[in-house]
């Protein structure tokens, strides 16, 4: 379902992100490791200034795959949106490939939000796959909910969206895992839309929801992987709303289901939950295992190559080490926030799971 979806944590494929969120690690990575790495400086002085892409030379997949790569490798959303918007007469012909124009689709939003919009439903028009079909109009939701910033309109997109699914079992190629899986994605974006309604106990009803459909195994449409991710997603969604609503038992119950089934069951997010967990034992008080989970959490992260998140696990670790007394330790930690950004220091160190 996923165009890349056998790609790991370590090289995401950012431009399908169902957020349509836009992510700095790749320039921040690269900011902060040119000024003491020559051999990089020469790379990044010496790559195109205004990258651009002969329609007549290269196909669809050439072109997405740029798209990807300057996001991926460089963070340079600017000149990967500036292609994107290049090709507005291209995408219009139906022959146009899926990939392509969810790409582009998410390129524009930042800027253009209405014609991202329409290359969505291009998307969900020109595909045949019911799978695909699905996600192009989930991210539209998505784009409604999170840059258009219209709540209202966009539950009752998924609304819409929850029952085209309900209609396509046993109409298409997709089975039963599929179908509960594609609606728990749909009810976690419908959760965080009626959080922005101010409707927090629907929202905790359809995170309820959406925790109890989400499938990992006999899958057709989508890979194991994947849907790992999205359980990992709607529970720490679920985890945080509760803690929100003051269900603090419940709260501490899904950050612990969170991390053991990640442990267990899907490497690729552990240190989301092993961060996740960390955070929540903050919050609950248990500072020692905060302490623990986080210095694991940083070396989980440093290695993913992400100095955001590494800045916000480092945050925790050194909370926790201030709440034990342990004020030079917890300077420490701040000092190398500044001194260390990409956690060089502690690569070496070994990224066993937490206990």
């Amino acid at each position: 379902m996923d165009p890349a979806s056998e790609r790991t944590i370590q090289t995401p494929t950012f431009l399908t992100d169902l957020g349509l969120r836009k992510f700095t690690d790749a320039s921040d990575f690269y900011e902060l490791s040119i000024t003491s790495n020559k051999h990089l400086q020469d790379i990044y002085k010496n790559r195109p200034p205004h990258p651009t892409v002969d329609k007549k030379i290269f196909g669809d997949e050439f072109i997405a795959d740029t798209l990807d790569a300057l996001v991926l490798l460089w963070g340079d959303y600017e000149s990967a949106s500036n292609i994107a918007v290049s090709l507005k007469d291209y995408l219009k012909d139906e022959s146009r490939s899926y990939k392509l124009l969810t790409y582009a689709a998410g390129l524009i939003s930042e800027k253009n939000s209405k014609y991202s919009e329409v290359l969505y439903e291009r998307a969900y028009t020109f595909t045949s796959s019911a799978a695909n079909k699905m996600v192009a109009k989930l991210r539209r939701c998505a784009l409604v909910l999170k840059k258009e910033r219209d709540p209202g309109r966009a539950l009752l997109m998924l609304e819409e969206l929850e029952n085209w699914i309900y209609v396509q079992r046993g109409f298409s190629e997709i089975n039963e895992s599929d179908m509960d899986t594609m609606t728990a994605m749909t009810l976690n974006l419908k959760s965080l839309a009626q959080i922005r309604c101010n409707d927090i106990n629907a929202a905790w009803e359809t995170i309820a929801r959406a925790r109890s459909l989400v499938k990992v195994e006999d899958l057709s449409a989508m890979g194991r992987s994947e849907a790992l991710r999205y359980r990992t997603q709607i529970t720490g969604n679920a985890a945080r709303l509760a803690w929100l609503m003051g269900k603090e038992s419940a709260a501490a119950s899904l950050w612990e289901e969170n991390y053991k089934q990640a442990k267990y069951e899907d490497n690729y997010s552990i240190s989301e939950t092993t961060f996740g967990l960390a955070y929540g034992s903050y919050l609950m008080g248990d500072y020692s295992r905060s302490q623990n989970l986080a210095e694991k959490a940083q070396i989980l992260i440093a290695n993913e190559a992400s100095p955001n998140r590494l800045r916000l696990a480092r945050k925790v670790l050194a909370g926790a080490r201030a709440k034990l007394g342990d004020e030079a330790g917890a300077s420490e930690v701040l000092y190398k926030m500044n001194s260390d950004k990409l956690g060089i220091n502690i690569l070496s160190r070994p990224s066993e799971n937490a206990a």
